[in-house]
C-alpha cells in the first residue's frame, strides 16, 4: 500500500506536468495571435515549462518503474515458493 505521504507528492507532480502544459500551449497561442512580444525572458517560458514538463514525467516514470521492479520481485518470490514445493512433491512420488 502507497503511504499517504507519497500520494501528495504523486497530485503535485501532476498539477506541475499540467500547469506546465497548459503554459505551453497558452503562450502558443498568444505568441501565435500576436500578443506576446515581449523580452528574451518570455521567449524562454516554453523552454522552462518544458523542461519542468520533461522533469515530472520522468519522475513519474521512475515511480512506475519502480512500482513494476517491487511487483516484480514478489512474483519472483512466489516462484521460489512454487519451486519449493515441487521439489518437495517430487520427493514424495
Amino acid at each position: 500500500m502507497r503511504r499517504e505521504g507519497q500520494k501528495v507528492v504523486d497530485r503535485i507532480v501532476d498539477v506541475v506536468i499540467y500547469a506546465s502544459c497548459i503554459t505551453i500551449i497558452v503562450w502558443g497561442i498568444l505568441k501565435g495571435i500576436g500578443v506576446i512580444n515581449t523580452p528574451a525572458l518570455v521567449e524562454q517560458l516554453p523552454l522552462i515549462s518544458g523542461g519542468i514538463t520533461l522533469l515530472g514525467l520522468a519522475y513519474k516514470i521512475g515511480r512506475a518503474t519502480e512500482r513494476i521492479e517491487q511487483r516484480f520481485v514478489q512474483h519472483e518470490m512466489k516462484f521460489d515458493h512454487l519451486d519449493k514445493d515441487l521439489e518437495f512433491l517430487k520427493q514424495r512420488v
